[in-house]
């Protein structure tokens, strides 16, 4: 059986949050259960709590700007959410930086469209 997303949330979190761990123990997993089938979600994981947010969303490239650009969350970790059929889903570690590029060229097409 596959981990639901909640679970590996979880397991991804062991060892870095230090404070604030109802982010992911309470918020987090309160938004997971709003989740629709083949919605994307970025989550960032660090050591004061945790950051979820759709894709889509503007706070997304905000988010990865201060993380990338200003460095402001060096010891934190990056990762992809997706949502399958079943309310279960994949959540992938990536590179801060490569998510920045793709938001930044997901939104220079979408201001030409």
């Amino acid at each position: 059986m596959t981990a639901t997303i909640y679970q590996q949330l979880l397991e991804h979190s062991k060892g870095l949050i230090e404070i604030h761990e109802t982010d992911l123990t309470i918020h987090d997993q309160n938004r997971i259960k709003t989740f629709e089938p083949g919605s994307k979600w970025l989550w960032v994981c660090y050591q004061c709590g945790t950051y979820l947010t759709k894709w889509e969303s503007k706070f997304t490239s905000e988010l990865l700007y201060y993380i990338v650009e200003r460095n402001g969350c060096p010891d934190c970790k990056v990762f992809i959410i997706e949502c399958n059929e079943e309310l279960n889903g994949n959540v992938i570690e990536k590179q801060a930086a490569e998510l920045w590029i793709q938001k930044k060229y997901e939104n220079s097409l979408s201001i030409k469209a």
